[in-house]
């Protein structure tokens, strides 16, 4: 949605919108975490008008959000094997910790560890190499790309801004929907796209979206996986080239009560408070973008079987057009204002 067709038509509505995205965007102030909605994951998915208003964020506590050391996306096991996990694991242990190893059987593991930790462990990834003929004699080498003692300055500031990100929009209860939609819209309201980036020769990763706020797709999508998996919903990479080869981009593929959807926050930063890209079907995300589904690259596999991946369900369809968004947690509804009628709040029942 073009903002300044959105200002113009808005009136009253989006400018309280508008002061409540500053407000968001300095403290993750609002109940649903700000903008306006696309698609969510729920039940029913019904529509009514309603009149109701959302609870106060404040008589909500926050979300009793403790680090997690373990985080996978479940693909990978997929990808690699049953066995990769506890190596994944042993990685984590010893990144977190500033080790210079960790048990490894093999070569294959061991690049294995290094391509998952791109969006499961993006601190290490970010001040790590790969060092050539590894593992030996069952242990891997761990090369820090900074003095020890900073590097574990950044892991602490690392985990505190994880922290940051969570707790300043989830509220203490919040379903997988709830986790889903206010992490999607509190990486859109605060990210900026990098397109400098593009022009550099800068080091893009998931740990410098996180950490600052500037970021390119792959960067944006790594960091909603993490984020997500944190909070213990099942996320993985998706990529793909457009049709005419053009350009290549990256997304997120979502699990919420088991079906997958494509979820694109690097798209939806130009919607000003939109989820046009949110809970995408196969079809939507070959649409957006002129992505064919064959040219999809889930979790960075290119080998699995696509159809078990696939993303069919509709049901937050009647949401792509939507103008404005707001939570209501205690009654599992999305309120939502469709952009041609700014007017009369529809329930969405998650």
């Amino acid at each position: 949605m073009d903002k300044r067709k959105f200002m113009k038509n808005r009136k009253k509505r989006v400018l309280a919108a508008v002061l409540l995205c500053c407000l968001f965007v300095v403290s993750f102030g609002l109940s649903g975490c700000g903008r306006s909605g696309n698609r969510e994951s729920g039940a029913a998915g019904e529509m009514q008008k309603t009149t109701q208003t959302v609870p106060e964020a404040e008589a909500q506590k926050p979300y009793p959000y403790v680090f997690q050391p373990h985080v996978m996306s479940a693909e990978y096991k997929d990808k690699y094997g049953e066995e990769i996990e506890q190596i994944f694991y042993d990685f984590c242990d010893a990144a977190l910790a500033g080790e210079e190893s960790f048990p490894c059987p093999d070569a294959i593991s061991y690049y294995a560890v290094f391509d998952i930790a791109r969006s499961c462990l993006p601190v290490a990834s970010a001040y790590t190499v790969i060092e050539e003929n590894q593992p030996q004699n069952g242990i891997g080498k761990i090369t820090y790309t900074v003095p020890l003692e900073e590097y574990k300055e950044r892991v602490q500031e690392f985990k505190d801004r994880i922290s940051w990100w969570i707790t300043g929009c989830l509220k203490e209860g919040d379903v997988p929907f709830e986790r889903v939609v206010s992490l999607y819209t509190a990486l859109t309201n605060n990210l900026c796209y990098d397109y400098e980036a593009l022009e550099s020769s800068i080091d893009l990763s998931p740990y410098r979206a996180l950490m600052e706020d500037r970021a390119i797709c792959q960067e944006i999508a790594g960091a909603y996986v993490y984020l997500l998996l944190q909070t213990d919903v099942n996320a993985c990479l998706c990529g793909a080239l457009s049709r005419d080869m053009s350009n290549a981009h990256e997304w997120v593929m979502v699990v919420l009560d088991g079906q997958y959807y494509h979820m694109d926050p690097t798209f939806e930063l130009d919607t000003f408070v939109g989820l046009r890209y949110f809970g995408m079907t196969d079809e939507k995300r070959q649409q957006e973008g002129d992505y064919p589904i064959s040219y999809f690259n889930v979790a960075e596999v290119n080998g699995l079987d696509q159809p078990e991946y696939a993303a069919v369900d509709q049901r937050f369809a009647p949401l792509w057009n939507t103008a404005w968004y707001e939570l209501d947690r205690e009654r599992k509804v999305l309120l939502y204002y469709p952009v041609n009628n700014m007017d009369e709040a529809l329930e969405f029942y998650y």
